[in-house]
């Protein structure tokens, strides 16, 4: 380091001197760099293969041994030794059956979790299978009310075609009829017409001056033929011509029966 440390020196002052041009002044210092970032590298490399391995330790369990209880004979004479074996069997017996109680307690413990778990598991199978049922009922019903609705929705239309099929046959035979009575007052009209004109008297044209003259009569007929009142609606110019329609429909008290009841005509009488 230190000779780099003096190169680099010595190669700054021959710089401020002008020694050096451009291009070896960055030869130069591509080289420093090279080996500045070289050099560490290196360093490492042989510390790496200077190091000494590490010795592989292997972890090693020490099991403590437990001493060998020492062989105790004990004093007491043999009756009071059998008296203490009897007790010690009567403690393991008693022990064993706790152990057994605890066992037992377990087991019936387990086997009550076990049943409450199975009923809880039925319970939700039972739930669920009734609410696949009322899914089903549920569905089962929109179905039906969407072919009640339908079957009602057909009736309706077939109600309502049906009722305009009977309008449209009420229209008609409407129209039929009112053609037919509106033919027959024409022909009942003319038939009132000409039984007036056979029953007037008209003036001579001569009384007239020789023109021609007409009067304007609306006549009430009941449905029996009756003439129920007349007016004259339209008089004429000459007193004589209105006097003649005033003694004709004076006389006239009945006509032929209307085909279609109670009316009015407005009958015009003219002179030819």
């Amino acid at each position: 380091m230190k000779i780099l440390k003096n190169l680099y020196i010595k190669y700054y002052e021959m710089f401020l001197n002008k020694q050096l041009n451009k291009k070896k002044i960055i030869i130069y210092v591509i080289i420093f760099h090279i080996v500045m970032l070289l050099v560490p590298v290196v360093l490492n490399l042989f510390a790496y293969i200077l190091k000494p391995k590490k010795e592989i330790m292997i972890p090693i369990e020490m099991l403590e041994l437990a001493a060998p209880e020492p062989q105790y004979q004990d004093p007491t004479p043999t009756p009071l030794k059998n008296k203490d074996n009897k007790t010690d069997d009567l403690k393991k017996k008693k022990l064993k059956e706790k152990k057994a109680k605890l066992e037992k307690k377990k087991l019936a413990e387990k086997k009550k979790l076990q049943k409450k778990k199975l009923e809880e598991k039925k319970a939700k199978l039972e739930k669920k299978k009734l609410a696949e049922k009322r899914k089903k009922e549920l569905l089962k019903k929109k179905i039906e009310e969407e072919k009640q609705e339908k079957a009602r929705l057909k009736a309706e239309q077939q109600r309502q075609k049906i009722a305009q099929e009977n309008l449209q046959r009420q229209k008609e035979y409407n129209e039929k009829l009112k053609r037919y009575k509106a033919a027959k007052q024409s022909q009942y009209s003319k038939a009132i017409v000409n039984y007036f004109y056979q029953r007037w008297s008209q003036p001579n044209k001569s009384a007239l001056g020789g023109r021609s003259v007409s009067v304007t009569v609306a006549v009430s007929i009941d449905k029996q033929g009756n003439v129920l009142k007349y007016k004259i609606i339209k008089k004429s110019s000459i007193s004589i011509m209105n006097n003649s329609v005033i003694k004709l429909l004076n006389s006239i008290k009945k006509l032929p029966v209307p085909p279609s009841g109670s009316l009015d005509l407005e009958i015009i009488l003219e002179t030819f």
